[in-house]
C-alpha cells in the first residue's frame, strides 16, 4: 500500500505504545511534541503585530523538558484555533459539540485526539479509524467538510463530532449502549441533537468515559481487529485497481462512509450487517448527486455501487483474493 501520512503513522505508533506501556493519559507524552509547531505559528502571528498569540507561544516554553501532557497539546491546538477563528460567529457544530471537549479529553489513554494540520484523504482516515487515535483537523482558513464551507473553529468542532459517535459505535462493538445525540424522529422524520425540554444540546461522551476505562484491553483488541481488516480490505482493494478501478474506487467510498461518515467500527462482523442491504450505497449516491465531496470523488461512482457493495463482501469473506 501507499506510504502513510505522518498523522497516520503518528496514530499507528501512539497506539502500539499505550497497548504496550499503559499511561493514565494525564503524563507527557512524546508523540504529542509535533505540536510544537503551533507555538512556532502563534510567534509569527505575534511578530506580525496580532498580541494575542503572544501567550500561545509562551505556553509551550512552559512545558517540561520530558514532554508535554496530552491535555496541554490538545488544549493548545484548540486555543490556537480559536484565536485564528476569532472573528466569526460560532457555528452549528459547535453549538452541538463544544460541551463536549473536556469529556473527549477524558477518554485518554484509551481515546486519543490527534491535533493536525495535515491534509488526509480517505484512506488515511480509514486508517486511522482503525487505531485509538482520532484526528481533530487544524486549518487556518475555511476548508470544505461535510459538503459545506467550515471555518477554522468549525472545522475543528465537526471533527469532534465525529469522534464521539465513533466512541459511541466502538462502545456498541464492546456491547455497551450509551444515549445517541439525536433524539427521536420528529413528525416529519427529522432527528435532531437539540433537546426541546432542556434547549441545549444532548451531550453523550460522559456516559463514555467509565465504560472504556474498564473496558480498555477490549478496546485495544477490537482496534487490533479493526487495523487488520481495514489493511486487508484495502490490499484487496488495490489488486482489484487495475482491471475493476471503477468499482474499486466506490468500494473505498463505500467503506469510507460505513466507518468514517457514519462512524461504524471496521471489524468484520459489523461491516457485513452494514453492507448487507443498500442503504448506505442509497445514501452515497444522494451525496454524490449533490456534490457533497466536491471534486474529490468522481460521481460516476453512483453507477459502480452496488458491484462495490459485493466486492466488499466477497473480501470480508475470503471468496476473491484480487488479481
Amino acid at each position: 500500500m501507499p506510504d502513510a501520512s505522518t498523522t497516520v503513522q503518528i496514530a499507528t505508533a501512539l497506539t502500539r505504545r499505550l497497548m504496550d506501556s499503559p499511561t493514565d493519559g494525564t503524563g507527557p507524552m512524546p508523540e504529542m511534541a509535533f505540536v510544537q509547531h503551533i507555538a512556532t505559528r502563534a510567534a509569527w502571528r505575534a511578530g506580525g503585530g496580532d498580541r494575542r498569540f503572544e501567550p500561545l507561544a509562551a505556553r509551550v516554553g512552559a512545558w517540561p523538558n520530558d514532554g508535554c501532557r496530552y491535555d496541554a497539546a490538545v488544549r493548545l491546538a484548540r486555543d490556537y484555533v480559536m484565536l485564528v477563528d476569532a472573528a466569526h460567529v460560532p457555528g452549528p457544530y459547535a453549538a452541538r459539540v463544544a460541551a463536549e471537549f473536556d469529556d473527549a479529553l477524558a477518554l485518554a489513554p484509551v481515546v486519543i485526539m490527534l491535533p493536525s494540520f495535515e491534509t488526509l484523504d480517505m484512506v488515511d482516515l480509514l486508517r486511522v479509524r482503525a487505531t485509538a487515535v482520532r484526528v481533530i483537523g487544524l486549518r487556518e482558513r475555511a476548508t470544505d467538510a461535510d459538503g459545506a464551507l467550515c471555518t477554522p473553529a468549525e472545522f475543528l468542532w465537526h471533527d469532534l463530532d465525529h469522534v464521539r459517535f465513533m466512541v459511541r459505535e466502538d462502545l456498541a462493538a464492546l456491547g455497551v449502549t450509551i444515549a445517541d445525540a439525536y433524539g427521536a424522529p420528529d413528525a416529519t422524520g427529522g432527528r435532531s441533537t437539540l433537546d426541546d425540554a432542556t434547549g441545549t444540546h444532548r451531550c453523550i461522551l460522559a456516559a463514555a468515559i467509565t465504560a472504556l476505562a474498564v473496558r480498555r484491553a477490549a478496546h485495544a483488541r477490537l482496534m487490533l481487529r479493526a487495523t487488520h481488516t481495514v489493511d486487508r480490505l484495502l490490499a484487496g482493494l488495490i489488486r482489484f485497481e487495475r482491471d475493476r478501478g471503477q468499482v474499486a474506487a466506490a468500494a473505498r467510498l463505500t467503506l469510507f462512509e460505513v466507518c468514517h461518515e457514519k462512524s461504524f467500527t471496521p471489524v468484520p462482523e459489523i461491516l457485513r450487517r452494514e453492507l448487507v442491504n443498500d442503504a448506505h450505497a442509497a445514501k452515497i449516491r444522494h451525496k454524490l448527486a449533490r456534490r457533497f465531496w466536491g471534486d474529490a470523488v468522481d460521481p460516476s461512482l453512483a453507477a459502480h455501487l452496488d458491484a462495490a457493495r459485493t466486492m466488499l463482501m466477497d473480501l470480508l469473506d475470503d471468496r476473491v483474493r484480487g488479481t
